[in-house]
């Protein structure tokens, strides 16, 4: 297995992570990595594929936050003001403290599911597309620019 080194910590909700599960995420990085560096671009390509579509931990709990709030709305109209009131008020105070600080309390259980944060599958992704051989051009290139337009294009391939 390769052993890679751990993000910087500029990311919020890694630092609000324990150690132990941010090092468990990384590894299970490097092994997907490491296993699909072993297999064909058709494979890198599907994995590609389903990292485009995998939710971020900070996609999980907007749609968490809404549909407490939603469900806390519909309580609400439905004559149980206080029991709704409540919830749209937790939704709402739990929303601005994430955004403020990079931390809320579902925060640590979605963490512990190994959900990702966006710069974390994305470095899964830059991985693989330098394994498939998409940044090879920008070595190649002769310019700045042109070495700047083939990462671009090796990015959003």
């Amino acid at each position: 297995m390769t052993i890679y080194g751990p993000p910087r910590e500029t990311d919020r909700v890694r630092r609000h992570t324990s150690t132990k599960i941010n090092e468990r995420i990384d590894h299970a990085t490097a092994r997907r990595v490491d296993d699909f560096a072993a297999r064909g671009r058709a494979d890198i390509a599907r994995r590609l594929d389903q990292l485009d579509r995998e939710w971020s931990v900070q996609r999980v709990f907007h749609l968490g936050a809404s549909l407490v709030g939603l469900a806390g709305a519909a309580l609400a109209a439905a004559g149980l003001r206080r029991s709704g009131l409540t919830l749209v008020a937790a939704s709402a105070g739990f929303s601005l403290h994430y955004a403020l600080s990079g931390w809320t309390p579902a925060l640590t259980l979605m963490r512990r599911l190994q959900t990702r944060t966006r710069r974390e599958i994305d470095a899964e992704k830059f991985a693989l597309k330098s394994v498939r051989g998409d940044f090879d051009a920008v070595c190649t290139a002769q310019s700045s620019l042109a070495r700047a337009g083939n990462a671009l294009q090796a990015i959003w391939r």
